[in-house]
Protein backbone atom coordinates (compact mmCIF):
# COMPACT_ATOMS: atom_id res chain seq x y z
CA UNK A 1 0.00 0.00 0.00
CA UNK A 2 1.43 3.40 -1.20
CA UNK A 3 1.50 6.03 1.46
CA UNK A 4 1.09 9.34 0.25
CA UNK A 5 1.88 12.65 1.91
CA UNK A 6 -1.08 15.44 1.02
CA UNK A 7 -0.20 18.92 0.87
CA UNK A 8 -2.74 21.91 0.54
CA UNK A 9 -0.92 24.17 -1.81
CA UNK A 10 -4.64 26.46 -2.88
CA UNK A 11 -4.69 29.65 -3.07
CA UNK A 12 -8.33 31.43 -2.30
CA UNK A 13 -9.38 34.35 -3.65
CA UNK A 14 -9.94 37.33 -0.91
CA UNK A 15 -8.96 37.71 2.39
CA UNK A 16 -9.82 34.18 3.26
CA UNK A 17 -6.99 32.30 4.73
CA UNK A 18 -5.57 29.61 2.54
CA UNK A 19 -3.01 27.53 2.76
CA UNK A 20 -0.44 27.97 -0.30
CA UNK A 21 0.15 31.62 0.13
CA UNK A 22 0.62 30.65 4.04
CA UNK A 23 3.51 28.16 3.43
CA UNK A 24 1.89 25.07 1.99
CA UNK A 25 3.43 25.67 -1.39
CA UNK A 26 7.23 26.09 0.29
CA UNK A 27 6.55 23.26 2.48
CA UNK A 28 5.77 20.90 -0.65
CA UNK A 29 8.62 22.09 -2.17
CA UNK A 30 10.95 21.30 0.39
CA UNK A 31 9.79 17.83 1.19
CA UNK A 32 9.55 16.93 -2.47
CA UNK A 33 13.60 17.72 -2.38
CA UNK A 34 13.64 15.25 0.82
CA UNK A 35 12.17 12.70 0.04
CA UNK A 36 13.50 12.75 -3.49
CA UNK A 37 17.07 12.40 -1.38
CA UNK A 38 16.07 10.10 0.95
CA UNK A 39 14.73 7.78 -1.36
CA UNK A 40 11.60 7.46 0.46
CA UNK A 41 8.40 5.37 -0.85
CA UNK A 42 6.38 7.96 0.13
CA UNK A 43 4.80 9.63 -2.94
CA UNK A 44 3.93 13.79 -2.60
CA UNK A 45 0.65 15.09 -3.62
CA UNK A 46 -0.40 18.83 -4.02
CA UNK A 47 -4.12 19.52 -3.45
CA UNK A 48 -6.69 22.34 -3.52
CA UNK A 49 -7.96 21.67 -0.17
CA UNK A 50 -7.95 19.50 3.17
CA UNK A 51 -11.73 21.69 4.11
CA UNK A 52 -9.47 23.59 6.83
CA UNK A 53 -8.02 26.45 5.32
CA UNK A 54 -8.65 28.82 8.67
CA UNK A 55 -6.14 25.96 10.06
CA UNK A 56 -3.50 25.91 7.19
CA UNK A 57 -1.21 24.88 5.83
CA UNK A 58 -2.05 21.49 6.36
CA UNK A 59 -1.23 18.05 5.68
CA UNK A 60 -1.93 14.58 5.59
CA UNK A 61 0.03 11.44 5.74
CA UNK A 62 -2.70 9.06 3.56
CA UNK A 63 -3.81 6.68 4.51
CA UNK A 64 -5.52 7.36 7.85
CA UNK A 65 -2.19 8.61 9.28
CA UNK A 66 -1.63 11.94 11.33
CA UNK A 67 -2.99 15.31 10.48
CA UNK A 68 -0.50 18.51 10.95
CA UNK A 69 -2.20 22.17 10.90
CA UNK A 70 -0.39 25.39 10.60
CA UNK A 71 2.32 23.09 9.72
CA UNK A 72 5.81 25.37 9.10
CA UNK A 73 9.26 24.21 7.51
CA UNK A 74 10.53 24.16 11.16
CA UNK A 75 8.29 21.14 11.84
CA UNK A 76 9.86 18.98 8.58
CA UNK A 77 11.94 16.62 10.98
CA UNK A 78 8.86 16.13 12.92
CA UNK A 79 6.50 14.98 9.84
CA UNK A 80 9.17 12.98 8.39
CA UNK A 81 9.36 11.31 11.51
CA UNK A 82 5.71 10.61 11.44
CA UNK A 83 6.11 9.79 7.62
CA UNK A 84 8.62 6.55 8.41
CA UNK A 85 6.75 5.76 11.00
CA UNK A 86 3.60 5.42 9.10
CA UNK A 87 5.40 3.73 6.48
CA UNK A 88 6.47 1.28 8.91
CA UNK A 89 3.46 0.49 10.47
CA UNK A 90 1.37 0.51 7.28
CA UNK A 91 4.41 -2.39 5.93
CA UNK A 92 4.55 -4.84 8.93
Amino acid sequence: MNVTLVICVNSRVGDQPSCGPSGGEALADRLEILLKERNSPALLERILCLGQCWEGPNLRIAPRGPVFHHAKLEQIPEILQALEEHIAKMSG
